[in-house]
């Protein structure tokens, strides 16, 4: 009988590599260019794949994001080369030194994505057995785990932090590798922790004020993946400022629950709850944990929003933007609903609930400045 996914598979008709690497390297603006990359990403999986001893293998969305990573080395070439042409038609020094950025910067990215990938795929290599998955669920739920980073550096982390290291990943369509892994920074990993600890131990509210391309929608959807797996009766409230962005059927990735569901796409099988049926527990707004009771839900938002059931967190995106009343009549029906809010935003002036809240003292706070990304 196949699995959901298998079945998945089948329905999409994904019969090769070279397919789904057509989609995901849209860069590539010829029909040669495409053909001679996606060739080049398979062939550089294989070849992992062999020097790890990784016999017969099935195509899924997880390898395939996994080739497009390992193969990403052999772009770094060809787009500096791009970028020191445009160097050369600089109009201005200010415009050189942005672009010698880009190029210093496209080197590290692509290099970083690759070697991600492949220390994934080596410690993939050694899950086979049920013994070996069972163990790898007891690292990345364990308190303190010790591990060695795709850099060679020794770690000693919350199981959630190695989790994300392993099998969280996230988009960019602006990327020249599309789907990447989600290994997170230094400033990400201290937002995670604080988020765990508000709504794991000190049951309070949190406010993560933002800056752009911090990547903290991401981060709340795969930490969102991550409880629903593995926290027995997990319930999250998850709300946007509009209903589109929190659910639609069109795959737009700017939707959390595609964001969700695209994660949920990328992990093995064996890290699925027994009696999963998309179809039945993946539904718009709505995904549920057949096994443990966990539940991820969405609503439109509204001035009552989150007023009624109770949640383990509610978390809302954006806060600062949404329209209704500020977000002030929101924010009084969720309080009553959760011990834990995690609000996030960019700041959008101070006559919004969100500025009221990021001006309060007494309000705990997380602040992500984008010069923290990549220690500028």
């Amino acid at each position: 009988m196949l699995s959901w996914r298998e079945s998945e598979r089948a329905a999409a008709g994904l019969s090769s590599v070279l397919i789904m690497a057509k989609k995901t390297d849209q860069y590539l603006t010829t029909p040669e260019a495409m053909a001679e990359a996606d060739a080049l990403a398979a062939l550089l999986l294989a070849e992992a794949e062999a020097e790890l001893g990784i016999g017969e293998v099935t195509e899924t969305p997880l390898r395939l994001a996994l080739a497009s990573c390992i193969s990403a080395e052999t772009k770094i070439k060809p787009e500096q080369e791009r970028l020191s042409q445009a160097i050369g038609a600089a109009e201005s020094a200010a415009e050189v030194e942005a672009l010698e950025y880009q190029r210093d910067l496209v080197g590290w990215m692509l290099s970083h994505f690759a070697r991600v990938a492949r220390w994934r795929l080596r410690r993939m290599a050694g899950l086979v057995e049920k013994k070996d998955w069972e163990e790898e669920k007891k690292r990345c739920v364990a308190h303190v785990v010790r591990w060695v980073d795709p850099f060679g550096e020794e770690r000693e982390t919350a199981g959630i932090v190695y989790w994300f290291a392993m099998w969280a990943w996230t988009y960019d369509p602006r990327r020249i590798v599309k789907t990447i892994p989600f290994y997170l920074f230094p400033v990400q990993e201290r937002a995670l922790m604080a988020v765990e600890k508000a709504v794991f131990v000190s049951h309070q509210s949190l406010l993560i004020d933002k800056s752009r391309d911090m990547g903290v929608t991401w981060l709340m959807a795969c930490w969102d993946i991550y409880h629903w797996l593995f926290t027995d009766g997990f319930a999250a409230l998850l709300g946007n400022r509009t209903e589109d962005e929190g659910d639609e059927s069109q795959g737009n990735m700017d939707a959390t629950f595609n964001k969700l569901r695209s994660q949920m796409k990328l992990l093995p099988d064996e890290m699925f709850p027994k009696d999963f049926v998309p179809g039945r527990h993946m539904t718009f707004m709505t995904l549920t944990n057949p096994e443990n009771g966990a539940n991820l839900s969405g609503r439109a938002p509204v001035t009552d929003f989150g007023r009624g059931a109770r949640r383990t967190v509610i978390q809302p995106d954006e806060f600062a933007s949404w329209a209704q009343s500020k977000g002030f009549k929101q924010y009084q029906a969720m309080s009553q609903t959760s011990d834990s809010l995690i609000i996030t935003s960019t700041v959008k002036g101070i006559f919004n609930k969100y500025g009221e809240l990021l001006l309060d003292p007494e309000m705990p706070k997380v602040i992500l400045d984008w010069k923290d990304r990549i220690g500028l």
